[in-house]
């Protein structure tokens, strides 16, 4: 055989990616001498065993379709893999997979490839398995090669999802076009090499046009193809292709570059140049256990010998940005008061010769600094040089085996640094439990936003470690800091006293906030349009959107994936962010062993901001849906992305129409076809939308996905219910209503101590006693809902929906003195929760006990600053209290962004600020709403009706316009009024008459809510 030169010299650096097709069957034996199936005898051999009467010549993908209707999925697939059981690859194919490739892509099902690094002594590689039915890996080009399945692999979890029968094979198209885009983008000049496919075979014909489509207008890398013989026609035509043809077997290559090499052996590269990547404290560890420690370093950050001497980003962290360790060094950051006491905890850790594993958790509303005290709590454990210290890296997962390892190698106890930590719950659980059993100690140092926290219902025991609004100390440290830093803005302008207060005024508002607004003297939501509108360019206010998509989630934006989003080309895209967006979107490295970057906004609020406020909702949708189609979900970032978007309700609900929010949820799920939350996701969207029957057909799709997933059956009971409570036809409401009861039962029945399925089960037969006629049944099904309750709080382990639900059985009931009881019992078990403050305030008030309401109301607004309920009901009390204007727009504001998307909340605010005279920010409030999309009933409802010493508010005015079916009435206090009507007392209103009215808000503006 030649070797042709353009291989000969890829095989010889380890330059090449290997495509391996059924063909390569004929190289594995079994016991009996016989070779395995290839495609073709592989759909003979099935539609034998399963006794499908077929021609000898009909695909695999049609003998698999017919087999899956007439014996079920499992009986195929369990058929196709014993089929391929019980062979060994022969010396020829072990040789092959000796050899050092950049990737393994392969057709077969079989895990024979996995087999031949098992049986290898002294490989130089290790297979990492990917496929079209598993999850994303990462790898270390420096010891392992991916080895991509791209029609699955029946030795991954998810066998019974691989790709068999035409369906299969259209409904998972999106898959394997991501796993051949990380070709694409990993290995874009890389030779290819085909071993084991036929001219004839479908695989190969797939294979090649995929490729050709993924590199158009380009074309592929120069590839080679190994096979015994080849038509003179089929040679040409790979030859115009760009695809040279070698003729010969497996051993015919080896032999030939046995003859020019010798025993090739390649070691793969970029060994020595990582080895200069990892910090030299770690170099004996390196060359010990080089591929775990590279592994380790990928997620993790060693504190130790961080670059404490780099340039500060002052200004950046400023705006908003994380500060970079300079800033840490050099105490640009200030010091927080509850830095001492953290930094104890650790120390007190240390030094008691620990075995165990201690949690503690660093909590703040959003804004309060939480991912600067981390750092800055690290960087002064580190001084100490006691132990090591491990920061994860944003957009890193938690891998039990990278902890284990740090537990055992490097210098202990070991701390570990966790921000966002409600992202990592489950997997902070493992990690800890591997500690734990093997004895090992470890320090775990969390950071969340309190209401995140609170959410997330964690199980993890933890010290918890508030962060509270700047105290007087914490102020004068902060203008030092920004003195220092020549950052003061107008603040310079002030005297030190007049600098002090202007802080103090802002004090229960983000730190964030608070540093922007006094600096520059305008409120933080303008100064961030501002800075969006002066970018001057769409295509980087397009590249800013779509990173505040992704940050706004706490999600990573892939470099390359925001060119193919937006359509850009790589030059393009890397020119505008140097000329527009430097400072504005950061840079973070997701895997440095493979040259991974991605893009984060400075903060998540920042990050908010631009996505609620300063994105019309056409390009909203077209960056939402864009960024969706562009996700590759075998890179780990975008998984984790994916799963973000799919979840955001508030996200999916800001697109305009039904068909938009229908468009995204089929994009998603041509990209996770057999994903469960993906469906579960689109029958909530549908539920909200009203469109019960599709959302129950969604559901029950999810289900039989996964059946044993507790939350697809509660979502089933809850849509269920609606039906139930929502149609006419008596006979139809009783079977939805069974079948609702029957469906929460089955989420019981997984798990008693969940709270939830009592909880909807409790409201499902409270909802029902409310709409049945009949006087009798009803007070059967109140009976029933008490009864759930009472059996929810004997087992379930969280009771403050339980509570809850109690005190509106006892509000049909009309028992007002009850309902407050059981609310106040629901405080007493979660006295952190928003709903239940939100809830027993409002009833407070109801009942006239208003100071208890603001007592209530104001504790909770304080651990939920951006609650947007909490703070319009606290607004609301501190009215009925008699207090002046200004102090409830000041409670309103701290849940401003949140309650934008929210017409009650709009209304009230607006009216608020108008009547304190803040009349351009009402004005502001009321022009964001408009790009809400609001439904014309929301726009014009009077959620807001100011009431003074008991009455309505009323207001004089004139006549200013009078048309067909409404007014405008001219007022001193609130100018221009809309008057939905144009009639008093029968006559018609005419200009310039004199009027008086009860005034109301909308989501629009002022309006009359009544003539008088």
């Amino acid at each position: 055989m030649d070797l042709p030169l353009g291989l000969a010299g890829a095989l010889e650096t380890g330059n090449v990616v290997l495509f391996v097709g059924s063909g390569l069957g004929h190289y594995m034996f079994n016991a009996a001498g016989d070779s395995m199936p290839d495609g073709a005898e592989l759909a003979d051999r099935l539609a034998s065993k399963l006794k499908l009467d077929v021609t000898s010549d009909t695909s695999l993908a049609k003998v698999a379709q017919l087999a899956e209707i007439r014996v079920g999925r499992k009986r195929l697939v369990r058929a196709v893999a014993e089929l391929l059981e019980g062979y060994t690859p022969n010396d020829d194919i072990r040789w092959l997979f000796s050899l050092t490739w950049r990737a393994i892509y392969t057709t077969n099902y079989d895990n024979n490839i996995e087999r031949c690094y098992e049986l290898s002594a002294d490989g130089l590689q290790n297979p990492v398995v990917m496929s079209a039915n598993s999850q994303a890996r990462s790898w270390l080009p420096t010891h392992e090669v991916p080895l991509v399945h791209l029609h699955g692999s029946l030795s991954d979890a998810s066998a019974e999802s691989i790709l068999l029968t035409q369906k299969d094979y259209a409904t998972h198209r999106e898959q394997r076009s991501m796993l051949f885009n990380l070709f694409r983008t990993e290995y874009p000049d890389t030779p290819i090499l085909y071993v084991g496919y036929s001219n004839e075979d479908p695989n190969w014909l797939e294979v090649t046009t995929e490729l050709r489509a993924q590199f158009a207008p380009g074309v592929p890398p120069r590839s080679y193809r190994l096979a015994p013989t080849t038509a003179d026609i089929d040679r040409e035509i790979l030859e115009h292709d760009g695809i040279e043809t070698i003729d010969g077997t497996v051993a015919d290559l080896r032999g030939a570059v046995f003859a020019r090499f010798g025993d090739l052996r390649v070691q793969p590269g970029g060994l020595d140049s990582l080895r200069a990547q990892v910090p030299s404290q770690l170099h004996d560890v390196f060359d010990s256990h080089p591929a775990p420690l590279a592994r380790l370093l990928v997620s993790w950050e060693y504190v130790n010998q961080a670059d404490f001497s780099v340039s500060p980003n002052t200004a950046s962290f400023h705006l908003g940005n994380r500060p970079n360790w300079g800033v840490i060094g050099k105490g640009i950051n200030f010091e927080r008061d509850i830095e001492g006491a953290v930094l104890d905890d650790i120390r007190d850790f240390y030094t008691s010769s620990p075995t165990g594993v201690r949690i503690a958790t660093v909590l703040g509303s959003a804004g309060y600094g939480v991912s600067t005290l981390l750092l800055a709590v690290s960087a002064w454990y580190v001084r100490d040089q006691a132990s090591t210290v491990l920061l994860l890296r944003p957009g890193a997962d938690i891998i039990s085996g990278d902890v284990e390892f740090a537990a055992q190698h490097l210098a202990g106890p070991v701390i570990f640094v966790v921000d966002n930590a409600a992202d990592h719950l489950q997997t902070l659980v493992t990690a800890r439990q591997t500690l734990r059993s093997l004895q090992l100690p470890g320090y775990f140092l969390l950071g969340e936003r309190l209401n995140e926290w609170r959410r997330s219902h964690s199980s993890i025991s933890t010290v918890e470690f508030g962060i509270d609004p700047l105290s007087d100390a914490e102020i004068e440290r902060l203008l030092a800091s920004l003195e220092g830093a020549s950052s003061l803005g107008k603040l310079a302008e002030l005297t030190p006293a007049l600098r002090t207060s202007a802080i103090k005024t802002r004090n229960q508002q983000e730190l964030l906030v608070t540093m922007r607004e006094v600096t520059e003297g305008k409120s933080f939501d303008a100064i961030i349009e501002d800075e969006f509108r002066a970018l001057g360019d769409e295509t980087a206010s397009d590249i800013y959107a779509l990173v505040c998509a992704f940050s706004r989630v706490r999600a990573l934006t892939r470099d390359t994936l925001v060119s193919d989003a937006l359509g850009l080309g790589h030059a393009t895209m890397y020119r505008v962010l140097a000329d527009y967006l430097e400072g504005t979107t950061i840079w973070e490295t997701v895997d440095y062993t493979r040259g991974i970057e991605a893009l984060r906004a400075r903060h998540q609020i920042i990050a908010e901001i631009v996505w609620d406020r300063c994105i019309d909702r056409v390009r909203r949708e077209r960056i939402l849906i864009g960024a969706v189609k562009a996700l590759n979900l075998t890179y780990g970032v975008d998984a984790k992305a994916f799963e973000q978007f799919t979840r955001d309700d508030a996200a999916v609900d800001s697109l305009q129409s039904m068909e938009s929010k229908t468009k995204f949820f089929e994009e998603a799920s041509r990209k996770a076809p057999g994903n469960p939350f993906v469906k579960q996701h689109y029958a909530r969207m549908l539920r909200r939308e009203g469109k019960l029957d599709l959302a129950l057909a969604q559901i029950d799709s999810a289900i039989v996905s996964a059946p044993r997933q507790r939350s697809l059956h509660h979502t089933r009971g809850v849509i269920l219910r609606d039906l139930a409570v929502g149609t006419t036809s008596h006979e139809l409401a009783r079977r939805w209503l069974t079948q609702s009861e029957a469906a929460f039962e089955s989420a019981i029945a997984m798990n008693a101590r969940d709270e939830y399925g009592y909880q909807s089960l409790a409201e499902l037969y409270l909802d029902w006693a409310q709409s049945i006629g009949d006087a009798t049944e009803s007070v059967d099904y109140l009976k029933k809902s008490q009864e759930t309750v009472l059996r929810g709080l004997s087992n379930a382990s969280i009771l403050e929906g339980l509570y809850i639900v109690e005190s509106k059985i006892q509000k049909v009931l009309g028992d007002t003195p009850a309902r407050i009881s059981a609310l106040r019992t629901a405080l007493e078990e979660s006295p952190s929760s928003a709903i239940v403050r939100f809830m027993l305030g409002g009833a407070l008030r109801a009942d006239g006990q208003i100071a208890d309401a603001e007592s209530v109301l104001h504790d909770g607004l304080a651990l939920h600053p951006d609650d947007p309920k909490l703070a319009m009901s606290y607004a609301l009390v501190l009215q009925d209290s008699g207090r002046d204007y200004g102090a409830s727009v000041a409670a309103m504001r701290l849940a401003s962004l949140r309650g934008s998307r929210d017409p009650a909340f709009v209304a009230t605010y607006g009216g608020l600020l108008m009547l304190d005279g803040q009349f351009d920010d009402a004005e502001a409030v009321w022009r964001g709403a408009q790009q809400r999309g609001f439904s014309p009933v929301d726009q014009k409802r009077p959620f807001y009706k100011p009431r003074r010493e008991g009455a309505i508010l009323t207001i004089k005015g004139s006549v200013e316009t009078s048309n067909a079916t409404y007014a405008f009435i001219r007022t001193g206090l609130l100018g221009e009024v809309f008057c939905p009507g144009n009639r008093i007392g029968g006559r018609r209103l005419a200009k310039g008459q004199e009027v008086e009215f009860e005034v109301g808000f909308n989501a629009m503006g002022p309006t009359v809510s009544a003539l008088l």
